[in-house]
């Protein structure tokens, strides 16, 4: 029979005891709190869709329900930021037309997202559309940013 040596991880009992300790105890703290309880906790993050062509940049986020007016779109050194807000004073006139609400599950609340798109774009050639739900973001490239051919001279 041949020799074997055994390894023992000396944290191991360690991580196991805290892996236990944290099962037991942390969803009881979260068990007393209501499901939406701060303006942190009802904002979401923005899926987005990213592209790149010739000309710019590309981005679309899903927004379902929100308006023009909703919605927020800056370029400022680098970072395109999107924010989409529902104002409380529309869940105000909602409940003004007399209604009393048993379940309110569509989305309301905060929707943010920022990226990091760099330096080589304008951001005075920012232009936005919401159609049919999906907002479209176009960011021209920086005429510096632009390639162009280098001509080559000789024989």
């Amino acid at each position: 029979m041949p020799n074997t040596i055994t390894v023992r991880d000396p944290f191991h009992d360690m991580r196991h005891l805290m892996r236990r300790a944290f099962e037991e105890n942390v969803p009881s703290w979260f068990d007393d709190l209501p499901a939406v309880s701060t303006r942190a906790a009802r904002s979401q993050t923005l899926p987005l869709d990213v592209f790149e062509s010739e000309e710019g940049l590309t981005v679309e986020a899903p927004l379902p329900g929100f308006a023009k007016d909703e919605v927020e779109v800056t370029l400022e050194k680098g970072k395109l930021s999107i924010r989409a807000e529902k104002s409380t004073e529309h869940e105000a006139e909602a409940g003004a037309e007399g209604r009393t609400y048993f379940l309110r599950e569509r989305s309301h609340g905060l929707n943010s997202r920022s990226i990091l798109i760099g330096d080589s774009y304008a951001p005075d050639s920012v232009a936005g559309s919401l159609k049919d739900g999906v907002l479209t973001i176009s960011v021209k490239k920086a005429p510096e940013a632009q390639p162009h051919r280098v001509a080559i001279s000789g024989e």
